[in-house]
């Protein structure tokens, strides 16, 4: 998901330089990209056990 993100991005400011829409087009796929990631990291914080704390080394 990350790598689209990143992808997205790039495209759209290629895009942008040539077809200011396209660019639009790309940002706002970013934006369901971004999306998507974010309900996905709170979807697995929610399982049990899925992270335990671990102090810094003194």
């Amino acid at each position: 998901m990350a790598f689209l993100i990143v992808f997205t991005g790039c495209l759209s400011l290629l895009s942008g330089f040539m077809i200011g829409v396209w660019g639009e087009v790309f940002n706002h796929a970013n934006q369901v990209f971004i999306s998507m990631l974010i309900k996905w990291i709170e979807m697995i914080s929610e399982i049990p056990g899925g992270h335990s704390f671990v102090q810094s080394p003194s």
